[in-house]
């Protein structure tokens, strides 16, 4: 799921108006961004969208990802990885050699570096992704012909945030938009989300030691 489907979803679930003008294409262009019956829930939306994708990054629900990395010795600079593959590691959670998958003993230096004990060819480095924070510059439509400006939007599953965890995250904002109208139900939507969450199978690591290497061995 897209961003702005994402969004647009969370904020018709959050008022329940016979409206069929509200439709995903017309949230696109922007018809309802100054419509007082819409504006302060899509202007409202993204702190509680944010929170709820941080609860499932918290809770351990969001895959985590990998990257291979060659000729590495000591310390490893992980901006440099950040700058190679577009993307963030809040928590470094596995290292270890290919193709064997034995893990390696690592440290955490501070500062985005780990060190590692002794020379590799080649490791991988598993690690939870430090999500963005999600506003409405990560998608955009045309709003007319001459509009020259791209479109783009973020895809979601680009953070290994899938439909599933999206339809849960809706159920969390729903219940914090409404929080001020009806508290009895929003706290009802939010318990509700929170057992979603927990329902969701916890993260395990994609690399399973299959090698035990002896350390010490009793003298022949």
């Amino acid at each position: 799921m897209n961003l702005s489907k994402l969004v647009y979803l969370c904020v018709k679930n959050a008022i329940y108006y016979d409206d069929t003008s509200f439709s995903f294409d017309n949230f696109k262009k922007g018809l309802f961004d100054g419509n007082p019956d819409y504006a302060n829930n899509i202007n409202n939306v993204y702190l509680p969208l944010n929170e709820a994708i941080v609860r499932l990054s918290d809770l351990e629900r969001i895959p985590y990802k990998v990257v291979q990395v060659n000729n590495v010795e000591g310390i490893i600079d992980l901006t440099t990885i950040e700058e190679q593959n577009d993307t963030k590691i809040k928590e470094v959670i596995n290292v270890a050699t290919l193709p064997n998958y034995v893990k390696i003993d690592h440290r955490n230096l501070g500062g985005n570096k780990i060190l590692i004990n002794g020379a590799y060819e080649s490791i991988i480095i598993e690690y939870k992704e430090d999500l963005p924070h999600f506003d409405s510059t990560g998608y955009y439509y045309k709003k007319s012909e001459n509009d020259l400006i791209d479109e783009y939007d973020t895809d979601m599953r680009k953070y290994n945030i899938n439909d599933g965890m999206c339809n849960y995250i809706m159920e969390y904002v729903m219940g914090k938009l409404i929080e001020q109208i009806d508290a009895n139900l929003s706290n009802m939507h939010i318990t509700r989300a929170e057992q979603y969450f927990n329902g969701l199978r916890p993260n395990n690591s994609n690399f399973t030691q299959t090698q035990v290497k002896s350390i010490y061995r009793i003298g022949e």
